[in-house]
């Protein structure tokens, strides 16, 4: 032992001379900058009030108060000492809590440059499971906070969590003005090529629609994101305190370490983390331990080294200036999916939680539509102060950031943490309605006396407002459009009688259908599910506009009344078919399975469809590693059970027509799969599939993730394309990685990515495209297949941290239940490229329903429809954001939602007038932001980066007065202010 030691001792001055061979001038000396640091989930293992106040510490010892509360005191005591901060949903909790002294001091510690807030959203969002509109949302909340409180603009994106990441995040950092995006979590083997590369920093061009203006200075940490082993001073850490005794020594080992971690990158400069997860609750230890070891390299020059306090602008401003002379290389693509081992693939977060994704999805939406109505209506004529206008909205824009966290949408949380973040979504929703139907009742009837109600429950076929039917009440069924462009579609109502007639905004009766919903369904979702559904057609409701239609209960006239639509039971010995104008499906004699899809726009295709299970790997004799909330591996050497339809049911309609499927597996569980085509002439030429799973059956010990695969006999050599949060698609080759030759250990994982819109194969002539209501994970397993995982359960952890099952108990403890909608599109590519964009950004953007009892008034006084909008919008613009500031302005956002050769009609430059956009406001001041609208877009000052710019030449503006010109893909952002015209618009349309 004594011998050994001595070696050690003597290879450590070894190094000791190499280090001061190598870096004898102080210009080549290398600079190691000490980055002290929290990572603070926003719910993981706790709940973001638990990690706050530091509750239940049996869970988890963290406490984010006691961090701040810690390192401040520790940070005023030396002006050489540093810290960062990322996550404004806790810092603005504490800020709210502090005395205007305290609040000084850190103004002041954030002037000096000792306290950095970098990132500065909410929270760090994930980056596969979020939707682009999300991110944008919970980023601006973060940075509208710091501007306010602090007036910081933050530089650096630091994402150093997330599970894989996002060429759509680089691109906004890029346009949030950020200098840098500080990455950590990459596959295995990409990171064993870029380290013997020296690759590990590089510019990345997350958009190839867009300019250089939106490529980013990107670095990825070298290990995790924790002090290097053995320099952990966290009174959670068991490591050695510094002390005179053994000082030289761990100064000899912290040396070796900064030469191993300077020699894969191309500066002198080194970035050290010094944090982990909820660390720094007694700062003072970390700070001493520092300050001596800091010390310790100063008194030493012999050591060749720098050591000392820094943040991430500090660093990347330094790699920046002594980097003139090096190219950097460049990336285009993401990097998805994550691995940190051959078995262990980050892809059932994709799909993990799949009912708690849609309720975002859902919640984000309504958000979007209350902003809305609150900028154009509420701020103007209801009867509310800005002040508590902008409060009741806060709880939902809070609880929409919250979820975005990398354990929040993701699914990758305990399941008290999911409720937790349900019932937030839950209160915001409240909140947000409260405001959405106070809109509504000023514009519909001039003041409050209308009662609006939502029906939450309506995926469920229940809706409380549709009771006084029973009572021979008419119901008001208000349908509002938060998309861009006009919107046409069909409505499904549940209702508890079938005697019913629909009237529209003229009080003329319209055509409707009636069906009984446990005929179509004989295990619906709820025992409350009511009787029958009712379905009728609007058409042309205004973009961010409304319509009105009437429920009657039992009509005088008979033959106004709702077509009562027969379920029959198919003739299983003969095919099957449903049409539409521009669509048919076919079902197979005897299995009942989808056997052929023909189009008006793609002709006819050979398109089969089942539902499978993959039982999840518990663990083999090839490796341990299990499935779980964040891992995806599937049983070895197996491949996925197919399930057996054992009811095939049919609805014939003039609106629509649908099949109904019965599912099973092996005498489990029944699953439900509803295909519906429509006649109206706009939804023709798509069709709908409805899946209902009743949540997987466990296989002996082992958990289950269930899919939805389309197989057809398209030619794709391996190629499918998947979106990236939504945005830009992302070209995929199954087995295959951009970067590096990869080893092929998991063929099913390591092949499934992130699917938040949509997932398309296509071949020389045709694309088969996939649209989702939520995210998922999906892939191309064989040539001419589609596949998209709806479900998961597991009875096994995959030990990354969360330490339980992902096991979803549902409502009655048998297991969650889960219904959603995929919209499939088969089209020659010209056309599936003009129409792609279009439709999913209408399964994104819903219509929302409203529900009162319309009483004689509604037919004197009520204003039935509005728009505040004079013309729609171009197809390919769309207005993603128009809300309330804190400040009295409304910012707008204008997206241009074609990317580049997408489409030969609407990838173009188009143009936007403001001034003649709205109907009943005018724009009377406008300037041009940046993406998260807290700097001037002509005042943002960006550092320039040395590599080879592989960007198109895009289009310079030229404008003049309100006149908007949006390049593909491009988000543009203005803060304005609006003025009202003197006349509300009930008055003006003479409903007095």
């Amino acid at each position: 032992q004594d011998q050994r030691e001595a070696m050690i001792r003597l290879l450590l001055c070894l190094l000791a001379a190499f280090a001061v061979a190598t870096y004898a001038h102080d210009s080549d000396r290398l600079q190691v900058h000490l980055i002290p640091h929290t990572h603070d989930d926003v719910g993981w293992l706790k709940t973001v009030d638990q990690y706050y106040d530091g509750s239940f510490p049996e869970i988890q010892n963290a406490c984010v108060k006691c961090i701040l509360d810690s390192v401040i005191p520790e940070l005023v005591k030396s002006p050489s000492r540093r810290f960062m901060y990322v996550e404004m949903a806790f810092f603005s909790k504490w800020w709210d809590e502090q005395t205007e002294d305290m609040k000084a001091t850190v103004k002041k510690l954030v002037q000096n440059g000792q306290l950095e807030f970098v990132n500065g959203g909410w929270c760090m969002n994930d980056e596969a499971t979020t939707h682009y509109s999300d991110i944008i949302t919970q980023m601006t909340e973060g940075h509208q906070f710091l501007l306010k409180e602090l007036g910081v603009k933050p530089r650096i994106g630091w994402h150093i969590d997330p599970f894989g990441h996002s060429s759509t995040q680089a691109s906004f950092f890029a346009q949030m003005g950020f200098d840098a995006f500080i990455i950590n979590r990459l596959d295995y083997e990409d990171k064993e090529k870029r380290l013997a590369d020296k690759t590990m920093q590089f510019m990345w061009q997350g958009s190839n629609s867009r300019s250089s203006t939106d490529d980013i200075f990107s670095h990825a940490l070298l290990e995790h994101y924790s002090a290097p082993h053995g320099f952990c001073f966290d009174v959670s850490c068991d490591d050695p305190v510094l002390t005179p005794a053994n000082l030289a020594e761990r100064a000899r080992a912290f040396q070796l370490y900064a030469l191993d971690h300077g020699s894969h990158y191309k500066t002198k400069h080194i970035l050290v983390t010094m944090g982990d997860d909820f660390q720094y609750e007694k700062a003072s230890k970390n700070f001493a331990n520092m300050d001596i070891l800091i010390d310790y390299f100063n008194e030493h020059p012999e050591l060749g080294m720098d050591v000392f306090y820094s943040t991430p602008s500090l660093y990347i401003d330094q790699v920046h200036r002594d980097s003139a002379n090096i190219t950097w290389t460049t990336k285009t693509d993401d990097f998805f999916p994550y691995a940190d081992g051959p078995h262990s693939y980050w892809t059932g977060y994709f799909t993990s939680r799949p009912a708690l994704k849609k309720y975002v999805r859902d919640s984000s939406n309504l958000l979007m539509a209350v902003e809305q109505l609150a900028a154009t209506s509420t701020q103007f004529y209801a009867n509310m102060s800005h002040e508590s206008l902008m409060a009741a909205l806060s709880p939902a824009q809070q609880a929409i950031s919250v979820l975005q966290h990398h354990d929040g949408v993701s699914g990758t949380e305990k399941q008290h943490v999911a409720n937790d973040y349900a019932q937030r979504l839950a209160n915001g929703n409240d909140k947000a309605e409260q405001v959405f139907h106070s809109s509504l009742a000023h514009l519909v009837t001039g003041d409050s006396h209308s009662q609006f109600n939502s029906c939450p429950l309506l995926n469920e076929s229940r809706c409380e407002a549709v009771s006084i039917l029973m009572e021979e009440k008419i119901v008001a069924v208000t349908v509002y459009n938060p998309s861009s462009q006009n919107r046409f579609g069909i409505a499904r109502i549940p209702i508890p009688r079938k005697d019913v007639a629909v009237l529209n905004s003229k009080f003329e009766y319209i055509y409707s259908e009636v069906y009984s919903t446990h005929d179509a369904d004989p295990t619906p979702l709820s025992a409350s599910a009511l009787a029958y559904t009712l379905v009728f057609e609007y058409d042309s409701i205004d973009s961010l506009g409304f319509d009105t239609f009437f429920i009657q209960p039992a009509p005088v006239d008979i033959k106004h009344q709702a077509v009562v639509l027969s379920v029959e039971n198919a003739d299983g010995s003969r095919d099957q078919t449903i049409k539409s104008a521009g669509t048919s499906l076919t079902f197979g004699a005897g299995n009942g399975l989808l056997t052929t899809v023909t189009t008006s726009a793609g002709g006819s295709v050979k398109l089969s469809h089942n539902l499978f299970v993959f039982q999840s790997n518990k663990g083999d004799n090839i490796d341990g590693q299990a499935s779980g909330a964040y891992i995806f591996r599937p049983e070895t050497n197996s491949t996925a059970v197919p399930a057996s339809v054992i009811a095939l049911k049919i609805i014939r309609g003039r609106i629509f027509s649908e099949a109904i499927q019965h599912f099973t597996f092996t005498s489990q569980v029944m699953h439900t799969v509803s295909w519906r085509v429509y006649n109206k002439s706009k939804m023709a030429e798509s069709f709908e599939m409805e899946y209902t799973i009743r949540s997987p059956k466990i296989f002996d010990d082992q958990g289950a993730e269930l899919i939805s695969r389309f197989t057809s006999d398209l030619e794709t050599r391996g190629e499918f394309f998947t979106d990236a949060n939504g945005l830009e698609m992302q070209r995929r080759i199954r087995n295959q990685r951009p970067s590096w030759k990869t080893t092929v250990t998991e063929p099913v994982a390591s092949n499934y990515y992130p699917v938040n819109s949509a997932i398309y194969i296509q071949d020389d002539q045709h694309r088969l495209s996939v649209l989702v209501d939520r995210a998922q994970g999906g892939s191309s397993m064989l040539d001419g297949s589609v596949e998209v995982m709806l479900h998961r359960r597991m009875v096994h952890d995959d030990g990354r941290g969360v330490g339980e099952p992902l096991n979803e108990p549902g409502e009655d403890g048998t297991g969650l239940i889960v219904r959603g909608t995929h919209v499939v599109v088969f089209a020659d590519r010209q056309r599936s490229g003009d129409w792609q964009r279009q439709l999913e950004h209408a399964v994104h953007h819903a219509p929302i329903f409203s529900f009162a009892e319309a009483s004689e008034r509604w037919v004197t006084k009520a204003l039935l429809n509005h728009s505040p909008v004079q013309a729609e919008l171009p197809a390919n613009v769309k207005l993603l954001t128009l809300k309330p500031m804190l400040d009295g302005s409304t910012l707008i956002r204008l997206q241009h939602i074609y990317g580049i050769d997408e489409s030969s009609t609407y990838s173009k430059a188009v143009q936007v007038d403001l001034s003649s956009l709205f109907r009943d406001l005018s724009v009377q001041f406008i300037e041009e932001m940046n993406l998260s609208a807290n700097q001037q877009i002509n005042s943002m000052q960006k550092l320039h980066w040395n590599y080879h710019n592989g960007h198109a030449t895009v289009a310079h503006h030229e404008e003049q007065g309100l006149i908007i010109s949006l390049n593909p893909l491009e988000i543009r952002t203005f803060k304005v202010v609006l003025k009202r015209s003197a006349v509300h618009p009930h008055l003006r349309a003479g409903k007095q």
